[in-house]
This record gives C-alpha cells, sequence and structure tokens, in this order.
C-alpha cells in the first residue's frame, strides 16, 4: 500500500510533467512565431532594397529624358524629381546607413530639374546645367557605392 506522501509526490510529478510539458509548447510556439517575424522582416528589407535599386535605376533613366528636353513643356511632360523622393524615404525608412547618400542625391536630382529649366528658359548656361549634372552623377556613384558596400547587410 502506498502511504499519503507517495501519492502526493506522484501527484506532484504528474502535475508537473504536465505542466513543464504545457510550458515547453507555448515555448516552442513563441520561438517558431519569432522565427517567422524575423523571416518576414528580412524578407520586407530585402524586397525595399531591391525597390531602392530599381528606384536608382529609374531615376538615372529620367536624369537622361530630362537633360534631352528642349523645351519647357517637354521638360513637365518628363516630371519632377520623384524617384529622389522615393530614394530618399526607402533609405529614411529602412537603411539608416545609406540615408546621407540618399539624401544628397534626392538633392542633387531636384538641382537638375531646376538647372534644365533654367537652361531652357536662357537663364544659365549650358556649363552652368553641365555642372550640376556632374554633381548629380557624383552623388549617384556615391549612392550606387553605398548600395553595393552593405548589400550584404541588408539582403
Amino acid at each position: 500500500d502506498m502511504d499519503i506522501n507517495e501519492t502526493i509526490l506522484i501527484g506532484t510529478l504528474t502535475a508537473g510533467s504536465a505542466l513543464f510539458g504545457s510550458l515547453m509548447g507555448e515555448l516552442l510556439k513563441m520561438l517558431r512565431v519569432s522565427i517567422e517575424h524575423r523571416k518576414q522582416r528580412k524578407d520586407l528589407i530585402r524586397a525595399k532594397y531591391e525597390e531602392l535599386a530599381e528606384r536608382i535605376s529609374d531615376s538615372h533613366e529620367w536624369v537622361e529624358a530630362v537633360i534631352r528636353t528642349s523645351s519647357p513643356e517637354e521638360l513637365l511632360e518628363a516630371g519632377t524629381a520623384r524617384y529622389g523622393r522615393r530614394i530618399e524615404t526607402l533609405a529614411n525608412l529602412y537603411f539608416k546607413k545609406i540615408r546621407s547618400a540618399a539624401t544628397k542625391y534626392s538633392s542633387e536630382l531636384n538641382s537638375i530639374y531646376s538647372s534644365q529649366h533654367k537652361f531652357l528658359n536662357g537663364s544659365i548656361s549650358s556649363t552652368e546645367a553641365d555642372s550640376v549634372i556632374e554633381a548629380a552623377r557624383d552623388a549617384r556613384i556615391d549612392l550606387e557605392t553605398a548600395v553595393i558596400k552593405y548589400s550584404s547587410k541588408y539582403t
């Protein structure tokens, strides 16, 4: 016959085992959720980094379109430097290591639009417009260099 102490011990061990099993199940569930969350975050960052690279490429095409314009109407059709704003926004939200280069490039894109407008209206020379284009090209190279440098961190 079992005495009362053995019964209490068996009951305690049984309850403890059930509680331990339940806790382990919850811990494993929390671990899975955490791993899935990290994976989703990494996928989001990778997608945004790819979008950033695409916007840089799109902006280069936009610059080419802007500098080919020969009238204020054509310049208006080319549109403003929306790519620069998107590049800057992506960098500010997701990629702090390249914020500075993105902000500089965005500013230079705005300068290109403005200088092309002034050039088409005859208020600046082609040499002055070319220097703005050169500054934007340098800023794009700096941004592309930063994107490459930090690609392993963000992808």
